[in-house]
């Protein structure tokens, strides 16, 4: 995981877009922004998700796979967790293949890019703005 401000620009939202301003873990918490590595196989990381959906009490959870989504499917899906949102209950996510970006919205309205890979897990509070995008590898 790596974190950062983003540059603000309206190109390709596949690209990294890096201001050079890095955004600290510690400044990522005052967002109320959580973040676990879990490492080890697929099943070792599926089975710390279900413990901590457990320990928080969630009643349901997805599974989103953008590499296997059928081309004529692709783009909405695209455009709609690219599209700026919210959600009144925490978010849970777990990168189990791939990399992409999570953009959210600071204190000051600034757009946070956090880079996710394989083994990143993101829990956003209810209430933040933010949205999603793979990046350049295209999943």
């Amino acid at each position: 995981m790596r974190a950062y401000l983003h540059d603000n620009s309206d190109s390709d939202q596949h690209e990294a877009h890096d201001s050079g301003v890095e955004v600290s873990l510690e400044q990522l918490q005052g967002l109320r922004v959580e973040y676990m590595r879990l490492d080890g196989t697929h099943d070792e990381r599926m089975e710390a998700v279900d413990e901590l959906c457990k320990q928080r009490s969630y009643r349901s959870r997805d599974e989103i796979n953008h590499w296997s989504t059928p081309e004529e499917e692709y783009e909405p899906k695209r455009k709609m967790f690219y599209t700026e949102h919210m959600h009144e209950d925490e978010e849970i996510r777990l990168v189990v293949e791939g990399s992409g970006f999570f953009d959210l919205r600071d204190k000051e309205n600034r757009w946070v890019r956090i880079l996710v890979e394989v083994g990143d897990l993101l829990i956003l509070p209810g209430g933040i703005y933010h949205r999603f995008s793979m990046d350049k590898a295209g999943h």
